[in-house]
């Protein structure tokens, strides 16, 4: 069954809207390296991609934690797309430029909309997955559904896949769906482990913080899928 839905969703509002993909504008400005933005339909929705990197070369599917969208891996894509070709995807389900018109309800879901994303974009059968957290559990359990697709499995920090979620992480994750900037930027201070005085780590962190805070005030609610059971 298809959602129904208003032209500013999956936003609060039309104002809504604009200042997040405003903020998304800059963000994607500032991109490291040259890019191309696809956007992948599949029963899920549209799914938003920006790949980098040279045609031809070994793909990269990568898959950002909770709460963002591919942009997070902007640190990261300068050398990656040296050697392979990347795809920064935004998330299903999730903030980002990805809309989501027939409802996600698991881990078999969410297998089956990776699918046809790899499938959209003429992946082929040998693709590397790179998952981050959030990311990290849908690319494993992708893995588990379409191993013969999977070359290379990725997993950074992966959420409720190799090891129980501590309860740290719980009640931290919890006090952020109150919407104070303090509450997620303590979560994010406490998973990142940065050095305080590594002034580049916590530029981005407090990059990281300002754009999930704008992207929760800004999207309308929805809850996280299965990955704590």
């Amino acid at each position: 069954m298809n959602l129904k839905h208003s032209d500013h969703y999956p936003f609060r509002s039309e104002a809504a809207k604009r200042r997040y993909l405003e903020r998304y504008g800059e963000r994607a400005a500032a991109w490291p390296v040259p890019s191309e933005e696809r956007s992948v339909n599949t029963s899920f929705g549209r799914t938003f991609v920006r790949v980098s990197g040279r045609s031809g070369t070994q793909p990269v599917i990568m898959l950002p934690g909770i709460g963002s969208p591919g942009l997070l891996f902007a640190p990261n894509v300068v050398s990656l797309s040296q050697h392979f070709q990347t795809f920064a995807v935004d998330n299903i389900h999730d903030f980002g430029r990805s809309v989501e018109t027939r409802p996600v309800t698991g881990a078999d879901d969410f297998a089956t909309w990776l699918d046809e994303v790899c499938t959209g974009l003429n992946l082929g059968d040998s693709v590397n997955f790179l998952g981050l957290s959030y990311g990290g559990w849908i690319a494993a359990r992708y893995a588990l559904r379409f191993p013969g697709r999977v070359r290379r499995l990725v997993l950074l920090a992966p959420a409720g896949t190799v090891a129980p979620i501590p309860w740290g992480f719980i009640w931290r994750g919890i006090l952020c769906l109150i919407p104070f900037r303090f509450f997620l930027k303590n979560f994010i201070d406490w998973i990142s482990t940065a050095d305080a005085t590594d002034q580049r780590a916590q530029r981005l962190i407090a990059q990281v913080t300002d754009d999930t805070y704008l992207a929760q005030r800004s999207f309308k609610h929805r809850r996280i899928i299965e990955f704590l059971k």
